[in-house]
């Protein structure tokens, strides 16, 4: 009922039906629509009477709080003293296995927790058995009505007066309820609910008393008794009202021994007693009440909203004080019966409009996630393509430079001798000169080879530099390329001349040894080698004649 601000509540009893219809107004209730039924007495199947003015009120399938009739509830007030180590809900569910034990039969129960002396925990029991329950909520089943709650007639009488100005007094007020065959006992103090009781007495007993006197029927019986008093003129009719009263009275007083003998204390003595109900409403009744018990009695003053004081004070009180807890939702005034399974049922179907929601808000929670999952998921994966996409030519890139880098570096090793020569040529051009200018060379001796020394003494003719196949693998971005050692080929710095000389004794090589390393650019010149030549056929300077001698002539050139 969480949120609720219109309720409708039911009292259902064995001669009429109070249908009622309450909402919040400024904390308090105001009364929005009142239908009642009267049934009849003789009737065998009082559910088939109701059920049609069930459906004319538009009731059917409408939550309603009813009333439970008192007469078969156990009321059983309990005291836990400051030692004692339970709680309130233990205490209650223990002293209610005790009466299982008792009546062999689980009963339902509800409690209520009030104030008691300084340091004690105090509750008041109501139990009822399920032999009871049963038939009520086969009527409510069959009445095709949703129940809210089943609150005893003692509670939803108390909760009517529980926050008037009587009630807050320092001493307990009892409110009684006159019904048609059952009047209702409930003692509060402070706003809390300490004692309730119930007694077969009520209008009817007076009804009964006058058709009695008077001889004639209930249905004639209870016209009379509209107007009559307990100053009637007819004797008849005044002593029989008189006799029903000693009779009512002396059930009150009982229930009030028994209160007394619980609530010992001077301070739990009742102050006033308030008296409502329908069997009230006899001429002269409250008075004739008050003239005969010691305790103050009158008529409660509480004001409903939309709902005139009379027919408060008559038989729609418990249908008010139901519409009061169901609205006005305070836990210290609802003392519920509801079995539990009822309770479970309730709960869930109060909760399920949450629940729905919830699971919507959860699954429209999760379709946003979702979707924006897939969106940045797509979103990624068109972003890791761009990067894919972005390395791939990054990696092109890298292998194009590495490409020409290797390339630069074959060309830059390839003309290192080219610049190595091109550094002593024209030095070369000079010893060349040189020869040429010596005339005595020209018919004695052969020049056949001017070179370096590197590629003069190697075995193999001079090759280029090239990078080898694990060189020429193209990079990984990932990893450093390995460094590798450059074969930088070395300077020129020794030339060789080779040739044939005729002369014996060398002098024309020699005088070309002298005139060479006179040049300001040689540091030293010297004769290497002077074998004699042997030819063959295949030696292409075959046509040399035979005397010529072979020279070399080693010319080490000073650093540039």
């Amino acid at each position: 009922m969480a949120g609720q601000k219109t309720v409708i509540s039911l009292d259902i009893g064995k001669y009429a039906v109070k249908a009622l219809w309450a909402e919040t107004r400024k904390n308090n209730i105001a009364i929005q629509r009142i239908e009642t039924i009267r049934l009849p007495q003789d009737a065998s199947d009082l559910t088939e009477l109701i059920k049609p003015w069930i459906k004319k009120l538009q009731l059917t399938g409408k939550n309603c709080i009813l009333s439970l009739p008192a007469q078969e509830i156990i009321f059983q007030p309990l005291t836990l003293p400051p030692s004692d180590p339970r709680t309130i809900e233990q205490a209650a569910s223990i002293e209610v296995i005790r009466f299982n034990e008792m009546a062999s039969e689980a009963m339902e129960y509800g409690y209520l927790p009030f104030r008691g002396s300084p340091g004690e925990r105090r509750l008041l029991l109501a139990m009822v058995r399920p032999s009871i329950l049963t038939p009520i909520l086969s009527t409510i089943n069959t009445l095709e009505i949703k129940i809210l709650d089943l609150i005893p007639v003692p509670a939803a009488l108390f909760a009517v007066f529980a926050d008037s100005p009587e009630n807050h007094s320092l001493q307990p007020v009892a409110f009684v309820e006159i019904g048609h065959s059952v009047t209702s006992l409930a003692v509060g103090m402070g706003g809390e609910l300490i004692f309730a009781r119930t007694f077969p007495a009520g209008g009817r007993t007076f009804t009964e008393a006058i058709a009695r006197a008077k001889k004639i029927t209930h249905s004639q019986a209870d016209t009379l008794k509209q107007t009559a008093s307990f100053a009637d003129k007819d004797e008849e009719v005044r002593k029989s009202i008189e006799e029903a009263a000693v009779l009512w009275l002396s059930e009150l007083k009982s229930c009030l021994s028994v209160y007394s003998s619980l609530f010992s204390a001077r301070t739990h003595r009742i102050a006033k007693i308030y008296i409502t109900g329908g069997g009230s409403e006899l001429n002269g009744f409250i008075q004739h009440i008050a003239s005969r018990i010691e305790i103050p009695v009158a008529r409660p003053s509480v004001i409903i909203e939309g709902m005139p004081q009379t027919q408060l004070a008559s038989s729609l009180t418990v249908a008010t004080g139901l519409a009061k807890i169901a609205l006005l939702k305070k836990p210290e005034q609802r003392l519920s019966l509801l079995p539990r399974h009822l309770r479970d049922e309730l709960v869930f179907r109060q909760q399920k409009p949450y629940w729905i929601a919830s699971a919507a808000v959860a699954g429209l929670t999760f379709a946003v996630f979702l979707a924006g999952g897939m969106h940045d998921i797509k979103r990624k994966e068109s972003h890791l393509q761009k990067q894919r996409a972005g390395l791939a030519r990054r990696q092109e890139l890298a292998a194009k430079i590495e490409e020409s880098r290797l390339r630069i570096e074959q060309i830059k090793t390839m003309s290192q001798p080219l610049q190595s020569l091109l550094t002593v040529g024209s030095r070369i051009r000079d010893i060349l000169i040189t020869i040429s200018s010596l005339t005595s060379l020209r018919d004695k001796d052969r020049i056949t080879m001017i070179c370096d020394a590197d590629s003069y003494f190697s075995q193999k003719p001079f090759s280029p530099y090239r990078k080898s196949i694990e060189d020429t693998t193209k990079p990984s971005l990932y990893s450093k390329p390995m460094e590798k050692e450059e074969k930088t080929p070395p300077p020129i710095n020794t030339i060789i001349i080779e040739g044939y000389t005729s002369v014996p004794d060398f002098s024309t090589v020699h005088e070309l040894i002298i005139k060479i390393a006179s040049l300001d650019f040689v540091k030293n010149a010297d004769l290497l080698r002077d074998d004699k030549l042997t030819t063959d056929a295949s030696d292409k300077n075959a046509s040399l004649p035979p005397d010529f001698l072979r020279f070399v002539i080693e010319v080490k050139l000073k650093e540039i």
